[in-house]
């Protein structure tokens, strides 16, 4: 919707999608104890989103990426940052939107 209303102006549009990026918010963050009817389930959850954190790209590499991407013209509207999440966001178009979410489900939520 932002590329169609800024397009007359000359502007284009590129939302980046960094995935997991490497950074001191992972070790800094104030981690909750309450888990109620959840029963581990969301330490599960934030203990991988943890991992996959602390193995992701750095802040740097990210950000001159992104530097890159801004100095183009034209382009992709949508751009996914790094091989695992270039191969994520593709197989999320072209599988079922329920088998993506399914996927999804069982790398997060167990």
């Amino acid at each position: 919707a932002l590329q169609n209303e800024v397009r007359p102006f000359g502007i284009s549009v590129c939302a980046v999608m960094p995935g997991d990026i490497r950074s001191g918010f992972t070790s800094a963050r104030k981690k909750t104890a309450e888990e109620g009817a959840y029963g581990g389930r969301v330490a599960r959850s934030v203990a991988r989103m943890e991992r996959d954190e602390e193995n992701g790209m750095t802040a740097e590499a990210a950000s001159a990426y992104i530097a890159k991407l801004a100095l183009r013209r034209g382009g992709s509207p949508l751009k996914a940052l790094g091989v695992p999440y270039k191969a994520a966001a593709m197989a999320a178009k072209l599988l079922p939107r329920r088998l993506s979410n399914y996927i999804i489900g069982i790398m997060y939520a167990r």
